[in-house]
């Protein structure tokens, strides 16, 4: 008789991959608002937080890379959950603090 993993601890290839294919994406649209940021900043000579935490977005995003890259790496059909766990709350965390920089920025762009 040979042993199959119980559905629920099969590895989720599909998310792993969907995570690894969109972070790197994310971190440069990350970039891109930083340097947008950069350049209004230079132009208006205030200062912002948002730049700084656009930064902190794309490290995040960074680590749902690494995390999902090695989960899918694992060559084995048992889940990983430490990894995907990483992946999963640096993703969600990061799309989370982009969405509320989004409404600073939004309200930044008013103000200057």
């Amino acid at each position: 008789m040979s042993q199959t993993p119980e559905p629920e601890v099969v590895l989720d290839i599909k998310s792993m991959f969907v995570i690894c294919f969109i972070s790197p994406i994310m971190v440069g649209i990350c970039m891109l608002g930083i340097g947008l940021l950069r350049i209004a900043i230079t132009i208006s000579t205030n200062q912002t937080f948002a730049d700084d935490f656009l930064c902190i977005d794309a490290v995040g995003f960074l680590i749902a890379t690494y995390a999902s890259y090695f989960s899918i790496r694992k060559r084995r059909l048992i889940r990983n959950h430490p990894l995907e766990l990483i992946a999963d709350l640096a993703f969600l965390g990061s799309m989370a603090l982009l969405a509320a920089e989004c409404f600073y920025i939004t309200y930044l762009i008013s103000v200057l």
